[in-house]
């Protein structure tokens, strides 16, 4: 039997009071019982909820105009992307050194794409639509 995180054993299945009482757990995990490991002996086990619900993944893009379009041609739009030879991150394609010039820390597919769009405007104003040379030709911005 079990009473939030209390479990009350008998080893019979006659009525009385239980052969062992212990609490493991806590009171919204699920209990599981089972012969683990094939040896004839029944176990518990929990099974406990995540910690924290997992988020959904952000279905929209708060960036317009022609940072947006930049986005979609430079990685598709996915703020989370890593080219495939690990050398670009990010909605806009940055490598790490130039993250970093821009004044970003840590990997940019790893930031918030507002922090990615503000250093890419930092970074234009600074050299210009150049740094993006296939997206920016095909947008026109060159």
């Amino acid at each position: 039997v079990r009473r939030g995180d209390a479990y009350h054993l008998k080893n019979s299945l006659t009525a009385g009071s239980a052969d062992r009482a212990f609490s493991y757990g806590r009171a919204d995990d699920t209990t599981l019982v089972g012969d683990w490991d094939g040896d004839g002996v029944d176990t518990l086990g929990v099974r406990r909820p995540p910690a924290t619900p997992a988020q959904p993944a952000a279905t929209s893009n708060p960036v317009t105009g022609v940072w947006a379009d930049l986005a979609r041609c430079e990685s598709g739009g996915d703020p989370t992307i890593v080219s495939a030879n690990g050398l670009y991150y990010g909605l806009y394609q940055f490598s790490l050194a130039t993250w970093r010039s821009v004044g970003g820390s840590g990997l940019p597919s790893q930031a918030s794409v507002a922090e990615q769009t503000e250093r890419a405007k930092i970074l234009q104003a600074r050299s210009g639509w150049g740094q993006w040379p296939h997206c920016a030709a095909r947008l026109g911005l060159l």
